[in-house]
């Protein structure tokens, strides 16, 4: 009689190589995002010209009209908000403050980003994000485990309130204050930013007759907050490790699927 381990272990196998697929995959998008920003020259704003990827440095300024976004922890005015709040995957009845022996769950991660203007010596574009786009921003507010938990700012221009309570802490969430960590990054108005996408024709706008959108590859469009090289830095990181990590995930799935094999035949 086959051992019933033995049959499950190619089973496992295969699911292990197809997450392993999907991590090189991973690796290989976040190499094209480096590969892009090294490829693509900036530009001086004043002669952007519809039609191509370009990219651009400057000030980030509010478009009259388009209006802000608030950050989540800290309710400030921004152009561009993400947060993330981690957790401990243990419930408060099994782990600790000093427990560090547990995985991290995510419990709450969200962007959000407004059409906004960049300007240099040169002139002004409007930059409108596509839902795709990849921000690569500093976590200016990280509140770490075991510190003050601050009130969560209500959304502005978020209608639904479930956003907002999703990260509060409540009488009903089984998670204790030590257990979360809280970051936040965001691109204020007047803050530097690094911006590439593609310039497309808005000549039948007033003013504008190119403005910087997602284009055919929205999910190539990067806006950052840390500069150029560190956007570029960061993919590479990515890449590095999610083929790391792909590796090792799919030489196992591979040992689990011939081993299990054999032992199912024999």
């Amino acid at each position: 009689m086959v051992d019933p381990v033995a049959l499950m272990m190619p089973a496992f196998g295969l699911v292990m190589v197809g997450v392993a697929y999907g991590l090189y995959d991973k690796g290989r998008f976040y190499r094209m995002q480096s590969d892009r920003i090294a490829n693509t020259d900036v530009s001086d704003i004043g002669s952007l010209e519809p039609g191509s990827t370009v990219a651009i440095e400057g000030t980030a300024r509010i478009e009259e009209g388009d209006g802000t976004v608030t950050t989540e922890l800290t309710g400030e005015v921004a152009l561009v908000s993400q947060s993330r709040v981690v957790a401990k995957d243990d419930p408060v009845d099994t782990a600790g403050p000093d427990d560090e022996h547990v995985e991290r769950q995510v419990l709450h991660e969200a962007s959000h980003a407004v059409p906004f203007r960049v300007e240099d010596e040169t002139g002004s574009v409007l930059v409108d994000t596509p839902d795709e786009a990849d921000y690569r921003l500093d976590d200016n507010t990280v509140i770490e485990r075991g510190r003050t938990v601050p009130d969560v700012a209500d959304l502005a221009d978020d209608p639904d309130a479930a956003t907002a309570e999703s990260i509060s802490i409540g009488d009903t969430n089984r998670w204790r204050d030590y257990d979360r960590r809280y970051e936040q990054g965001s691109i204020h108005p007047g803050e530097d930013v690094y911006v590439l996408g593609e310039a497309v024709d808005r000549a039948d706008w007033d003013g504008d007759d190119v403005a910087i959108a997602g284009g055919a590859e929205p999910d190539l469009f990067i806006v950052s907050g840390v500069g150029r090289a560190q956007a570029r830095t960061g993919g590479t990181i990515g890449a590095y490790l999610a083929y790391g990590m792909a590796g090792i995930v799919g030489f196992v799935g591979a040992l689990l699927l011939v081993f299990g094999s054999l032992a199912v035949i024999w």
